[in-house]
């Protein structure tokens, strides 16, 4: 049994063996406790007397009953076990990976970094997808896989299905499958999804606490409920991991084992400043890896250069930036340009301090496999150089920033100002489009110019003689006048549409009720306008 040391909790447990579960040991338990029952169970008279245990002393028998073993957790030990048995499980599956948190894999690809500290693997995920006829059959490959896990001493929960979800969730939550005995989930799954908890979902903990005081403690129940209610109250990432789950969203494996790294450096004989000298070696240094590069059939997205300067005290005072590419390439000649940008822009930073450069190097990572595509002939568009193309929006973020070089995209919402966002094109990790979506959206009938902020405007409603009963809301507006900035005018509306009422739910923060109408003025021009239905204020947050 395993324990880690909480500095509000205390000892708590934090992994048992199958004994000390049997015995009731779970994880999360304070460690007396856990302690506690696992004495009960081991001085608990056997069934059968044994005539000579009885006659041996008794600090002998306490001895030989306790056969339990309590170790602080190691979660860096936990960590290079883990990648050492994933090594020697390659001869069932060519693809292996660690289990990983979504935080984590969604902060590396931002940052670089982990942003969940506290999430420690104990799952290695294989890809055993159309490998059974190797093996006789899932069976068999299950067994071997356990067998060969306890030759290591590794007692595992083995558990196959169609989907990584499934499978993990089966392994960790489902009453079926136990230690040493695997799990083939094939056929109708409904019986085994609907029972399994909602922690089998691989949520966060904070959407798991609310929907155990919602009530909701099965995926069955989970099904149950509408999907765009539970997008808007528990975000994205809950309908995510249903997907995954259920095979809608494809979640492949991520190889645990990493590409390898290629490198290249060069230690200059006398230490120089001359920016041309020193462009001089990274365009060589650049030559050599897109050789290796394509050799490999490989192109990569990300370059990165690091001046280290001569002498050792002062390596942190070197110089180090990064080229990120729109488009994966093994080319010197497209990517020693934006080199030389960033060379430039690193140079000027640091003013009048001068660097004399020892060493040169440049690596590459995010490597990706180029794939070769037969130019036409004749019906060949130019506006759809690809390549072209991936030059300018890279000189364009070199020159500019990656942050200033976006495109937008829709975001889930109904308040028009936060229904789309900005990300920058030239992203390593940014999902490409294979094929064009024909996207049915309300969002599209909106104006493509948004006004930020809207600006105040005062607007006169029709008129209804007192026979007919219609609200406030219904009647049109036949008259706006603008109140601020140089065109202080009044003008008639011809034509209008709505009203169109948005609101939000109290989960987003501020409520925001308006009722949005398309206005078409004399002058022919048309404006979006709302009126908040707060104070019954006029707004144009809008123009077509």
């Amino acid at each position: 049994m395993l324990f880690r040391i909480d500095s509000r909790k205390g000892k708590r447990v934090t992994a048992a063996s199958p004994l000390a579960r049997r015995a009731g040991v779970r994880t999360e338990m304070p460690l007396n406790e856990a302690n506690s029952l696992l004495r009960r169970a081991t001085a608990a008279p056997d069934s059968k007397p044994n005539p000579q245990k009885q006659q041996q002393p008794r600090q002998q028998r306490d001895q030989s009953a306790l056969k339990f073993h309590i170790s602080e957790h190691d979660p860096v030990a936990d960590q290079t076990a883990l990648e050492q048995l994933a090594q020697t499980l390659e001869k069932f599956s060519p693809v292996i990976g660690i289990e990983q948190d979504l935080r984590q894999i969604e902060s590396r690809k931002k940052t670089g970094t982990n942003a969940n500290t506290r999430f420690h693997p104990s799952s290695i995920m294989l890809d055993v997808t159309g490998l059974s006829h190797l093996f006789g059959s899932y069976n068999v490959l299950a067994s071997q896989v356990s067998q060969h896990c306890n030759g290591q001493d590794y007692h595992t929960r083995i558990a196959i299905a169609h989907t990584l979800g499934l499978a993990w969730a089966a392994s960790h939550f489902s009453r079926a499958c136990q230690f040493d005995q695997p799990l083939i989930v094939n056929g109708h799954t409904e019986g085994i999804v609907n029972d399994l908890p909602v922690a089998a979902l691989r949520i966060d903990a904070t959407t798991s606490n609310t929907l155990d005081r919602l009530g909701i403690q099965t995926i069955g129940q989970l099904l149950a409920i509408e999907r765009g209610d539970l997008r808007s109250r528990l975000g994205a990432d809950l309908i995510r991991r249903m997907d995954q789950l259920s095979g809608v969203t494809e979640e492949p494996v991520i190889v645990s084992r990493q590409l390898p790294e290629f490198s290249e450096n060069k230690v200059l004989q006398f230490p120089t400043s001359n920016r041309e000298t020193i462009e001089v070696v990274i365009n060589r240094l650049l030559t050599r890896l897109c050789a290796e590069l394509k050799s490999r059939q490989l192109g990569s997205l990300i370059w990165k250069v690091r001046l280290l300067p001569a002498q050792p005290t002062q390596r942190a005072s070197g110089i180090e930036f990064r080229v990120c590419l729109f488009q994966a390439t093994a080319n010197a000649d497209h990517v020693m340009p934006l080199v030389s940008m960033q060379l430039e822009q690193s140079l000027m930073a640091r003013e009048k301090r001068e660097l004399n450069v020892s060493e040169i190097v440049v690596e590459v990572s995010s490597c990706v496999l180029l794939v070769q595509q037969q130019r036409q002939l004749f019906d060949e568009n130019p506006r759809l150089d690809r390549q072209t193309l991936a030059h300018l929006i890279n000189r364009l973020s070199s020159r500019l920033g990656a942050d200033n070089v976006v495109y937008p995209t829709f975001r889930s919402g109904a308040q028009p100002e936060l229904s789309f966002e900005f990300r920058p094109l030239v992203d390593p990790y940014r999902k490409r489009r294979r094929a064009k979506t024909v996207s049915t959206s309300h969002v599209l009938g909106r104006p493509l110019r948004l006004l930020s902020p809207p600006i105040a405007v005062s607007v006169k409603r029709e008129t209804v003689p007192e026979p007919e009963e219609r609200a406030v809301v219904f009647r049109k507006p036949v008259q706006i006048a603008f109140e601020s900035g140089t065109n202080r005018s009044t003008q008639k509306i011809v034509r209008s549409w709505g009203p169109e009422r948005i609101e939000t739910g109290w989960w987003r923060g501020a409520t925001v009720r308006r009722d949005y109408w398309s206005i078409v003025l004399e002058a022919g021009t048309q404006f979006w306008v709302f009126c908040d239905l707060k104070n019954g204020q006029w707004f144009v947050h809008g123009e077509f």
